[in-house]
């Protein structure tokens, strides 16, 4: 772990922490900003200038992933791109990812210039985080200033992998907690569901399956499960849920109304088709499967 300070205009204070992991192939930065306000026309970016000439960009969105150069409707907007967690520039068996947690504006090859280019173009393989600006004041406030805080992840590999890089997002922005339980916070004695070794209470046999949600049913009947497809291909995935005798299952649209019943495996599981880059959300009755102590 490495600490420095520095400071510059408009910014008495900066203070980053580089981190680095034994066992995971990344490297953390942690940037601590003091700001002044100041409503003179100015933008703060966090610039990641990875040697490549000729690179190609690719950005996850929500449900997928876009290549800025082929993938965007003429007349689109190609100046900044609103990032969901990581974006990867690639050239020559090579490719570098920035997953910007806490700033999801970026811009690529170059600083923001207003100009608004009708094509993406040639760029080289820099990207900015695009973290603050005071261009406009339409609907928001148009100074920045106080203390700031910006969390960024790189890794790198010898391509591109959208499912893996959007599974490493979601982990960075999202990490492990942990809440200790004493006997002291037990109120009952009852039978206890998860084994003193290890449990869990979901299995999918599909790594390319993100859960997004388990939550009550807003109609109160059963609880909802809602999957993100990473994998962006067509296939069958069957989920377990340990902890619970399934009754019954659907898939639901996105307001949770019933549209097909789920084929069920066993008592705990159920298996359906997932499409590329497709939510899909189910709902599930039963009773809690207790283990017997």
């Amino acid at each position: 772990m490495a600490h420095l300070e520095s400071s510059a205009t408009n910014t008495p204070r900066i203070a980053s922490e580089i981190r680095l992991f034994d066992n995971e192939k990344k490297i953390e930065f942690i940037e601590d900003i003091d700001k002044k306000e100041v409503r003179a026309q100015e933008a703060a970016y966090f610039a990641f200038p990875f040697a490549m000439t000729q690179p190609r960009f690719r950005y996850e969105i929500q449900n997928g992933s876009v290549d800025p150069s082929k993938d965007m409707y003429p007349g689109g907007g190609v100046e900044w791109f609103s990032v969901q967690h990581w974006v990867s520039v690639e050239q020559d068996g090579a490719s570098a990812t920035v997953f910007p947690l806490d700033a999801p504006m970026v811009t690529l090859g170059d600083i923001t210039r207003l100009q608004f280019p009708k094509e993406f173009g040639s760029r080289k393989g820099w990207i900015f985080s695009y973290a603050m600006n005071n261009y406009w004041g339409t609907n928001y406030r148009p100074v920045q200033g106080g203390h700031f805080r910006f969390r960024y992840v790189v890794t790198s590999a010898t391509s591109t992998e959208p499912a893996l890089l959007s599974k490493t997002g979601w982990e960075a922005v999202t990490p492990l907690e942990v809440d200790e339980i004493t006997p002291s916070d037990k109120a009952v004695e009852r039978a206890e569901p998860l084994d003193a070794a290890h449990g869990s209470f979901l299995q999918a046999n599909d790594p390319d399956l993100l859960l997004e949600a388990w939550k009550p049913a807003e109609d109160g009947n059963g609880t909802i499960l809602r999957f993100l497809d990473l994998g962006g291909r067509q296939r069958k995935v069957e989920v377990q849920v340990p902890l619970e005798n399934i009754a019954g299952a659907w898939r639901t649209d996105a307001v949770e109304r019933d549209q097909a019943p789920i084929s069920r495996e066993g008592a705990h599981g159920l298996n359906f088709e997932v499409q590329p880059h497709e939510i899909v959300t189910v709902r599930i009755t039963g009773t809690p499967a207790l283990a017997n102590k």
